[in-house]
Order: structure tokens, then sequence, then C-alpha cells
């Protein structure tokens, strides 16, 4: 079993991992913010799986190294958690959010059972502000409800929306 006490020693024995398809998340250290966000969802649903009954992490354990050393299994907060570690390992700003996902009806009106429950991070991206990432792979919605993006900070007004890259692969 393996304790990472903190973001070095984790990115460390990613790398360390070598063979181990999460070590290539060493090859998004070259790309901007959307690109980044973009490579580390895609290697987080290649090579993790979706798992809404995963059971808790071992008392002595990481709860992000267990999940992307050892389980390789979670729901949301697991890939909440492993897309932030990721993307703050490799220096780009980013917050872990939670709450919930809901449609409103044509009233304005939604119901919001506790199973609406979500987290997923958010980026800066500079001229823009804060950009949604949505971690959690597709197919652990019934129906795709992502949070619209937060006002920047510190009186900054966004400019165009920012694309997504087509292939987060490259």
């Amino acid at each position: 079993a393996r304790t990472e006490n903190n973001a070095v020693e984790l990115a460390q024995a990613i790398t360390d991992a070598g063979g181990s398809a999460l070590g290539l998340a060493c090859d998004v250290l070259d790309h901007d913010g959307l690109q980044a966000a973009a490579r580390t969802v895609w290697l987080l649903d290649r090579h993790t799986r979706y798992d809404g009954q995963t059971p808790y992490t071992p008392v002595q354990e990481d709860f992000a190294g267990y999940f992307l050393l050892e389980s390789g299994r979670g729901y949301c907060m697991h890939y909440a958690t492993a897309a932030a570690l990721l993307l703050r390992m490799e220096g780009i700003p980013t917050r872990y959010v939670s709450g919930y996902t809901a449609l409103a009806d044509e009233s304005g009106t939604a119901l919001v059972p506790d199973s609406a429950a979500h987290a997923w991070v958010e980026i800066y991206l500079d001229g823009y502000g804060w950009h949604p990432v949505e971690a959690t792979p597709a197919a652990a919605f019934e129906e795709e409800v992502l949070p619209e993006p937060s006002s920047p900070g510190d009186g900054e007004t966004p400019g165009e929306e920012p694309q997504e890259p087509a292939d987060p692969a490259n």
C-alpha cells in the first residue's frame, strides 16, 4: 500500500509507475490550460473506471493516491480531486468545486435530490476567468448537466469563451 503525503511524492509515484497507463500523466506538462485539462480528463477516463459504489479509501491511504495508483475506480469526488491535483502539479490554477446538478423546469423550479450532488474542477484562464472542467466520465451521467462558468475574479471581464481542443490526446 502507498501513502503519499504531498503532491510532489504523488507526482513522483505516477512518474515512477513507468509502464503503467497513468505514468503517461507527465505528458500533459507541455500544454496550455485547456489542452492540459482535456488531456488530464482523457487520461482519467481511459485509465480509471467510474463506480458509484466505490468503497471508502482505506484509513492509512491518501485519497487521490489510492484512486490513481491502487483502485482505479471512483466517482465524481475522486475524479475532481485527481484532476485538481494533476492540473495543480502542472502549474495550472485549479479549484475543486462541489454542488448540485439540476435542470429547472419552465417555471424556474427544480427538485434537487441528494443524488444530484456532484463535484468538478475549474481552471483559471487569463482574460476569461474560471472555466469548468468536467473530469467525471460522461458515462456516469444519464443526462449531461454541467455547471455554467463562474464569474471571473478581481473585476476582470471575460473574453470570448475558450474553445476545447478537438483532439485531447495531442
